[in-house]
């Protein structure tokens, strides 16, 4: 996704900005700041904000945080470049791994009210840069995109072994058809949804 920031959208343009949705340590945020663009980072924990903020000082670069749910991020927070890479793992209702993973019964909650919100988020002619796992539904991810004005294409993936939070649901998640048997590998994918543009 770090080189689809650079390569793709923001060519070193200062005047570009860049939403950094559930930025956790912001590590994206920093790589778009680095290459010339004016970010703001969101996430609900303090602890991710603080994160953020020692990475920003210490790559020499500004970012600003807010400390907030994305789904209620005010309107008037939008940029020329979203990026998410938000909780995207299917949870059964008696969950415990935590909302910085878990994202509801079919995974897509959070994803989900994201795209939702893009075309209040996203200026015309602006992107979007989306990191899932493919267990949750990348076609969906697409088709609900487009629905919304986007145009998307899968830009990058990365097949992955299972974490321990993937491993520990395994056998739930095949009884629920979002693996097939015996599967402990998941594809890491990064979808690329444009507006008003060719992909």
């Amino acid at each position: 996704m770090l080189g689809e920031l650079d390569r793709r959208r923001l060519d070193g343009r200062a005047e570009t900005t860049v939403l950094e949705l559930c930025a956790g340590s912001g590590i994206a945020s920093i790589c778009a700041a680095l290459v010339g663009a004016t970010v703001t980072a969101v996430d609900d924990t303090a602890e991710a904000l603080a994160a953020i903020d020692g990475n920003a000082t210490a790559n020499g670069v500004a970012v600003t945080g807010l400390l907030t749910d994305v789904r209620a991020l005010p309107a008037s927070v939008t940029a020329d470049v979203v990026i998410a890479n938000p909780p995207y793992i299917p949870a059964p209702p008696t969950a415990s791994a935590g909302h910085a993973w878990d994202a509801g019964d079919d995974g897509r909650d959070v994803l989900d009210a994201i795209i939702d919100a893009l075309p209040a988020r996203v200026r015309p002619g602006g992107g979007v840069l989306l990191v899932q796992s493919d267990v949750c539904g990348v076609d969906q991810t697409v088709h609900r995109l487009d629905l919304v004005g986007f145009s998307a294409a899968i830009v990058d993936e990365v097949p992955l072994a299972f974490g321990p939070v993937m491993a520990s649901r395994a056998e739930w998640l095949e009884q629920h058809g979002f693996i097939a048997p015996g599967q402990r590998t998941e594809r890491l994918v990064v979808t690329r949804a444009v507006r008003d543009a060719e992909v």
